[in-house]
């Protein structure tokens, strides 16, 4: 495989928080539900940071499906034997406002694994789970379960379901980053990671990590307007990696005998 940048700085990062963030930590807690599904196992051993975050994805859905449910059919029980209480759809409202979501052109999806159809059930029409064929949703439901990466894309990346922030979006891709991990994601419009870039190599001395967004930004514009150049400068530049390991970088590919970036020794750009 030939050498190149993201390899590179990849092999040359520092230690990060996210062993020891939120993500790991509800990674680490709720892994086990997703055993109990054969689709979602392919999730449980995350390889990289990226992998966790859509584990966590497909747990916080998990999570959600749960609670929604319980609310549901206790609010059930409990109008039974009641009187004068809060109807159904303000009651569950108010009792979902922390779930996280994926806002839908205006509409709120609580379990991407399931179509948008079903999603009205859980957002909408939470009658419909006491009616056939809609009650099988309480138990067995992993003959309906879709890939949610395939059918949101890489928008569902940029929703309550995940701690990234949004630096740039490009023709349905997004550049993402994970603050607990440094690293900025592209990510494809069929979900999938096309690229992840460490920032804050082992070289480079007393890192600024606040206010980084502007200068990630123009990094990430860089990328998807393949502009090597200015992609190299607004690294150097916005101090996100270091002299040495760009050049280092450089050696590695011509002793190799690759096209190298065309830094200049004197000042690297």
């Amino acid at each position: 495989m030939a050498l190149n940048i993201f390899d590179f700085l990849e092999k040359n990062k520092r230690a990060t928080p996210f062993s020891h963030g939120t993500e790991a930590t509800f990674f680490d807690k709720n892994s086990y539900l997703l055993s109990a599904h054969e689709p979602f196992k392919l999730y449980q051993h995350p390889m990289n940071s990226f992998e966790v975050t859509r584990s966590n994805i497909i747990l916080r859905a998990l999570v959600n499906k749960r609670v929604i449910e319980r609310l549901y059919l206790a609010k059930v029980r409990l109008s039974e034997k009641e009187e004068n209480n809060l109807p159904v759809d303000i009651y569950m409202k108010e009792a979902m406002a922390e779930l996280p979501y994926y806002d839908y052109q205006g509409e709120k999806i609580f379990i991407p694994f399931f179509s948008r159809a079903l999603n009205r059930i859980y957002a909408v029409d939470f009658f419909k789970m006491e009616i056939p064929p809609y009650t099988r949703l309480l138990r067995d439901f992993d003959s309906i379960l879709m890939d949610p990466f395939d059918y949101w894309g890489a928008s569902l990346f940029d929703s309550y379901f995940t701690k990234l922030v949004r630096v740039y979006e490009y023709q349905e891709s997004l550049a993402m980053y994970d603050y607990d991990a440094e690293r900025l994601y592209f990510i494809t419009p069929q979900g999938r990671l096309e690229a992840s870039l460490a920032f804050f190599d082992r070289f480079l001395k007393n890192p600024g990590k606040t206010h980084v967004m502007k200068r990630i930004e123009r990094v990430a514009e860089a990328y998807f307007h393949n502009d090597q150049d200015s992609f190299y400068r607004y690294l150097l530049g916005g101090k996100l990696v270091s002299r040495e390991v760009l050049m280092r970088y450089r050696k590695a590919r011509l002793r190799l005998s690759l096209p190298a970036p065309s830094l200049i020794e004197e000042d690297l750009l």
